[in-house]
């Protein structure tokens, strides 16, 4: 949250900005002027998408960090065992003629 409140107040300024210039682009167009004001919804679903998505990325990974020893956590040389190595061998470099 040390980052996502900043993140979220510098969000809103640039949106509402962006939201001035934009909507009066579209209203130059469609000749119909409303509020350059964003609703009060946009703003419930910044804070919300913005406070929430955030929590729920970070969740998993403290929990799988936290549900471990620090020894296990911080131990970057046995990666866990669901690494998977592809090579691609062309027939010919192994000696095997496809015709």
């Amino acid at each position: 949250m040390l980052y996502g409140v900043p993140a979220l107040v510098c969000g809103y300024f640039i949106c509402e900005t962006l939201f001035v210039y934009v909507s009066n682009l579209m209203f130059s167009y469609a000749a119909h002027v409303t509020s350059y004001v964003m609703t009060k919804e946009g703003w419930i679903y910044g804070l919300v998408f913005g406070t929430v998505i955030p929590l729920i990325c970070n969740y998993m990974p403290s929990r799988k960090a936290l549900g471990k020893t620090l020894r296990e956590s911080l131990d970057k040389f046995h990666q866990s065992i669901t690494e998977v190595k592809i090579t691609i061998v062309k027939l010919e470099q192994m000696g095997i003629s496809a015709v």
